[in-house]
């Protein structure tokens, strides 16, 4: 699924998105520091890029052209040593994994304390999850589970992550027609003024809390992970 979303990005539609996600993250993330950020993705990554942090690696679940700063595993089972990451970064994940919740269990445990955890999910009460519903449309973006703001900061606070920031965005008809676009400018501006958490995706900025706990830096070998991740019976 990671892979479809990839190619959904790269249209037309994706990129009028990806814009608007990539000025709401950059604003959430530029003032967080430490050693290393992970993005979940198949492809280039378009957000860790944003980062000030120095150290930057991706997450796939298929061999990636640049492996130097890639790993290789299966989203149920993260390969980071416990308290070692300062930020993971998940694009489109929670829509398309049977157990969202597990998941955000083991990235809390991978991050370091006080290490954040960027979440980028379609919104269902938007245009999209409108359309979504009546349409019965099974294309991306359209397809998986859309899980409300609401939902998700429930699981991250079950997960025992504090909710810094949450943030809706991309207020656009579920469409790439000019015309349409162009007619119903004026009512989407009033839309986002009036209902400003009816954007078609949500970003949600959790931090990593424990009481009493100083963060440790852990120098974790990319290689040997690498290695272990991609041998078989590793």
């Amino acid at each position: 699924m990671q892979k479809a979303i990839e190619t959904w990005y790269a249209s037309a539609f994706g990129q009028q998105v990806l814009k608007a996600e990539q000025q709401q993250v950059e604003q959430l993330i530029n003032d967080k520091f430490g050693y290393y950020v992970v993005e979940f993705t198949d492809a280039v990554s378009r957000f860790n890029i944003l980062s000030p942090i120095a150290r930057k690696f991706s997450l796939s679940l298929a061999p990636s052209e640049n492996q130097q700063q890639s790993l290789i595993a299966e989203l149920i089972s993260l390969p980071f040593v416990p308290d070692s990451i300062d930020m993971i970064i998940m694009p489109h994940v929670l829509e398309f994994v049977a157990e969202p919740a597990h998941i955000l269990e083991q990235v809390w445990t991978s991050l370091m304390p006080n290490g954040y955890v960027l979440i980028i999910s379609f919104n269902p009460y938007s245009l999209w999850g409108i359309y979504r519903k009546l349409k019965q449309d099974k294309k991306i973006p359209y397809q998986g589970n859309y899980f409300s703001s609401r939902q998700i900061t429930s699981m991250l606070n079950s997960a025992g992550f504090h909710i810094d920031e949450v943030i809706s965005c991309s207020f656009t008809l579920p469409t790439t027609n000019e015309k349409s676009i162009q007619t119903h400018n004026r009512w989407l501006a009033f839309a986002q003024l009036a209902w400003p958490s009816s954007g078609n995706v949500n970003i949600i900025l959790a931090r990593k809390t424990l009481s009493g706990s100083t963060p440790l830096t852990i120098e974790w070998n990319l290689k040997k992970y690498t290695k272990q991740i991609t041998e078989p019976g590793a």
